[in-house]
């Protein structure tokens, strides 16, 4: 899941726009493995927990050992809050890369305002 809701956050929503994804066989002793077909579904939701999109990205394994991730793209997704993803099938691993995305922010809000823990 990616979320605009973390500690110290100061957005108020983003918009997806693209990333990088692909499919592997899960290995407990490494982070990839071998390429393995899949779909994965981005399912983003505004602040109150709304549906606000959500897309489905297919991945075709080409048989290969190693194999480029595919770029895709988000349609109908604005002013998300949490934005997660699904992989199909369960037995696979998706690799998620390079998200991009449209921040929106209150204008000049401030970073932090609390206290660093130096008695302030």
């Amino acid at each position: 899941m990616i979320t605009a809701d973390y500690i110290e956050s100061t957005l108020q929503s983003f918009t997806p726009k693209s990333f990088w994804y692909g499919c592997v066989a899960p290995f407990p002793y490494t982070a990839g493995s071998v390429p393995e077909s899949c779909n994965i579904t981005a399912t983003g939701f505004d602040k109150g927990g709304q549906l606000v999109g959500k897309q489905t990205f297919e991945f075709k394994a080409n048989g290969s050992v190693i194999q480029d991730q595919n770029y895709g793209e988000f349609w109908g997704f604005n002013n998300v809050w949490s934005i997660a993803f699904g992989v199909q099938p369960v037995t696979t691993a998706a690799l998620v890369d390079n998200f991009i995305a449209r921040l929106a922010q209150e204008e000049c809000a401030p970073y932090y305002t609390g206290s660093y823990g130096n008695g302030l």
